[in-house]
């Protein structure tokens, strides 16, 4: 009975309001407060539904997933049951498709990408302003693809053990004088040396 006598309270205030504000969004609000009026008058009254009133929207319910035994989940794509340290997490749940198939999607979006007049005409402009980047870049691909040059698993900053290492070059013009860190270490190398360009700028 209070929230049916809450309800009246707001369509008497909309009403009221009327008179000052935007009458069209007014009135859709004071119809969806009658609406709701209806509904619990009828389900005070214990009467049946209108079949002629408008449907509710149903609030979003997430999906109910089968929990299986340790900690474990089928990718969406190989359909391999897998422990959840093999996928990423958002948010602290795990992901639909596991890290391999979820690297070879961004593989894949990559080829199409460099494959397109956008993704060529991105490359010519990288190499417009920085050749000396770009031929750097290539030597040491073709170095470690010929075996020229260790990888190793160490990262030189921080010394964590990373399988995805990035080479960094602080002089462009020796190319396959290259230090082997990882991203957070790679990103804080660039950072700082932002930082020094702007004090001597």
């Amino acid at each position: 009975m209070s929230k049916t006598l809450n309800l009246l309270d707001k369509i008497i205030d909309s009403t009221l309001d009327l008179e000052t504000r935007d009458n069209s969004k007014k009135l859709h609000k004071i119809s969806r407060l009658f609406e709701q009026l209806e509904s619990q008058i009828r389900e005070l009254l214990e009467l049946p539904p209108d079949p002629d009133a408008i449907p509710q929207k149903k609030k979003y319910k997430p999906r109910a997933t089968t929990p299986r035994p340790n900690g474990s989940k089928k990718c969406g794509k190989c359909g391999k049951v897998l422990p959840y340290e093999s996928f990423y997490h958002r948010n602290g749940v795990p992901t639909g498709s596991c890290k391999t198939c979820s690297r070879e999607a961004t593989r894949a979006r990559a080829r199409r990408y460099n494959k397109s007049q956008k993704g060529a005409a991105t490359r010519r402009r990288y190499l417009e302003k920085k050749p000396f980047n770009y031929n750097a870049y290539n030597r040491v691909h073709r170095a470690l693809a010929k075996g020229n040059l260790p990888r190793p698993q160490v990262c030189s900053e921080c010394k964590k053990r990373s399988d995805s290492l990035v080479c960094h070059h602080y002089d462009y013009s020796k190319p396959l004088d290259v230090i082997w860190v990882c991203r957070s270490c790679h990103w804080e190398i660039h950072n700082k040396q932002r930082q020094k360009q702007k004090k001597v700028a």
